[in-house]
C-alpha cells in the first residue's frame, strides 16, 4: 500500500521517466522491508456449535427415565419403606445392578489419573475401545478441586474430549469451513454427578491390634452395630469374602442406628474392615511406614494386614466447563438424599466387594498415600461405576469447536513507522519535484529573455 502511494506520488511529478526510474530500487526495498516485518504465529479459533448438531457432544449425564427423585422416605431406619433405588434391580429377592453391561463396561475401561488438565492424558486406547464397544463412551475422571481440596469421582465423555490432528475428521473440518485446520477439538458446559469421599482410619477405635500366629480368629468390635470376626465370611453382602466387611450407620444423636438401602442420607457414613495379603508388618517397620507406627495398620500374622476405616461419601450435582481440555470452572453443589441414595444402594448391598478389595490391597502396598486416602477414592469410583446403569449422556449446554491455524501477522508498529517513512520520502520527492519544476521554468524564462535580447540588438 505504501509502495503504491509513493510511485503515483513520484509518477505526477515532472521528469517522470527519471523520477520513476529512481524509485524502482526503493519500491522493491519497500517490499522486502514489509516481507521481513511478516511473522507466522498458531493461533486457536473458535466457533459455537448449534445444539442438537452431532458435533455437540453428550458432554452431560442425568438420571435414566424411570427414577423416582421426588418421593421421600420418611423413616430411614425401617428395612422395608421404599422406593428402592433406581440403581438396583430386585430379582427372586436377589440384588443386581440395573444395565449391567454399563457397570461392567466402566470397570473395564478403568478410572483415569487425578488431573484438571484431561487434555495431557492419552485416550486414544480408550476412543478405539469405545468404537469396538467393549467400553462405554462414558469414563469415570477424578477431578481435583484446589477451592475445597477434595477428590471428586465423576462421570466424564470420552468423545467430548477427542482431539484431531491435521488431515484427520474431514466432515468437522468441512463445518469450519477450513483446509489448514490442526488439532480440532470441542469446549463445553455440562452437568454431571460427583463423588467424594473421607475415610479415616478406625483400627484402634475397632479393637484390632498386633496378633501373633496360631489365632484363629481375629476379633473387631467397632460399635453394637459392627462387630465380628475378621478372617471369616461375613452373613451378609451379595458379594461376600473372607477379610472385608461393611456396615452402613447414621448417628442419631449420637448413637449408630442401622439404615436401611432405600434410605436418603446425604453425606451417608459406613465402617469398614479389611485383611490383606501384604508385606510382612516387620518390612513396614524397618520402611518406617507411619500406618504401621501410629496402628492404623495391624499385624495379623501370616504377612497379613489388617485395618478398619470410617467413611462418609457426598455426592454432589456438578456444573462444569471444559475449555482446551482444562476444567475452569466447577461447580459442585450437595445432590439430594434421593440421589445420593442411588450412589449408595449398590455399595450398601455389598456389590463391587472384590474390586474394592483390590483397591485395598493396592493401597497397602503403595508408598504414596495411606490406605484411608486410597480407600476414599475407591469408594467414590467404584459407588459411582455401580450406579452407572441409572445414568445416560445427554448434550451439554453449551458448545464450540476449537482448532489451530497458522496466521499470518504485521507488527502494528513497524508497519505504521513504515508507512510514515514513506509518505515523508513521498512528500520529499514531491518537494523536489517542483522544486525542479521551478528551476527548470526559471531556466527556461532567462533563455527567452537572452534570446529577446538578442533579436533587439540584432534588429
Amino acid at each position: 500500500m505504501a509502495s503504491f502511494v509513493l510511485t503515483v506520488l513520484v509518477l505526477i511529478g515532472g521528469n517522470s521517466n527519471l523520477l520513476a526510474a529512481s524509485c524502482v530500487p526503493e519500491l522493491i526495498f519497500t517490499d522486502k522491508t514489509l516481507i521481513g516485518l511478516l511473522t507466522v504465529e498458531t493461533q486457536t479459533l473458535y466457533d459455537d456449535v448449534l445444539p442438537g448438531s452431532e458435533f455437540y457432544g453428550n458432554a452431560s449425564f442425568t438420571l435414566i427415565n424411570g427414577c423416582d427423585i421426588t418421593t421421600v422416605v420418611s423413616d430411614p431406619y425401617n428395612l422395608t419403606q421404599g422406593p428402592q433405588p433406581c440403581s438396583l434391580n430386585t430379582l427372586n429377592d436377589q440384588w443386581s445392578v440395573v444395565n449391567p453391561p454399563i457397570t461392567y463396561r466402566l470397570l473395564a475401561a478403568g478410572f483415569s489419573n487425578i488431573s484438571t488438565n484431561f487434555n495431557s492424558l492419552d485416550f486414544s486406547g480408550l476412543e478405539e475401545l469405545s468404537e469396538e464397544g467393549k467400553i462405554e463412551d462414558r469414563l469415570i475422571a477424578t477431578h481435583y478441586d484446589s477451592s475445597t481440596n477434595a477428590l471428586h469421582a465423576f462421570f466424564l465423555d470420552i468423545p467430548s474430549l477427542e482431539e484431531f490432528p491435521e488431515d484427520e475428521d474431514t466432515s468437522r473440518m468441512k463445518l469450519i469451513k477450513t483446509s489448514s485446520a490442526k488439532n480440532l477439538g470441542q469446549d463445553y458446559i455440562g452437568t454431571t454427578t460427583s463423588v467424594t469421599t473421607t475415610c479415616v482410619s478406625a483400627t484402634q477405635s475397632c479393637g484390632l491390634h498386633n496378633y501373633t500366629e496360631g489365632l484363629s480368629s481375629i476379633q473387631y468390635n467397632c460399635s453394637s452395630l459392627f462387630s465380628g470376626t475378621l478372617n471369616k465370611i461375613p452373613g451378609n453382602g451379595i458379594d461376600k469374602m473372607s477379610g472385608w466387611n461393611t456396615s452402613f450407620y447414621h448417628n442419631d444423636n449420637g448413637t449408630p442406628r442401622a439404615i436401611s438401602v432405600n434410605s436418603q442420607f446425604n453425606p451417608f457414613t459406613y465402617n469398614v474392615t479389611g485383611l490383606i495379603n501384604s508385606y510382612d508388618m516387620a518390612d513396614l517397620l524397618n520402611y518406617g511406614d507411619p500406618q504401621a507406627i501410629d496402628g492404623s495398620l495391624v499385624d495379623a500374622g501370616d504377612e497379613d494386614i489388617a485395618f478398619a476405616l470410617s467413611c462418609e461419601t457426598t455426592v454432589y450435582s456438578v456444573n462444569y466447563s471444559m475449555v482446551s481440555g482444562n476444567i475452569s470452572h466447577f461447580n459442585a453443589t450437595p445432590a439430594s438424599g434421593q440421589e445420593a441414595a442411588i450412589i449408595k444402594a449398590p455399595l450398601q448391598v455389598g456389590l463391587g466387594s472384590y474390586v474394592l478389595f483390590q483397591q485395598a490391597s493396592l493401597g497397602v502396598l503403595l508408598t504414596s498415600g495411606t490406605v484411608a486416602e486410597a480407600m476414599g477414592l475407591a469408594f467414590s469410583q467404584v459407588g459411582l461405576a455401580y450406579a452407572g446403569g441409572a445414568y445416560t449422556a445427554t448434550p451439554g449446554s453449551w458448545g464450540r469447536l476449537r482448532w489451530d491455524e497458522e496466521i499470518t501477522r504485521i507488527p502494528k508498529a513497524p508497519y505504521i513507522l513504515l508507512i510514515v517513512l514513506c509518505f515523508l520520502y513521498a512528500g520529499l520527492v514531491f518537494f523536489f519535484t517542483i522544486a525542479a519544476c521551478v528551476a527548470n521554468r526559471q531556466r527556461k524564462v532567462a533563455e527567452t529573455q537572452a534570446l529577446l535580447v538578442d533579436r533587439l540588438v540584432l534588429g
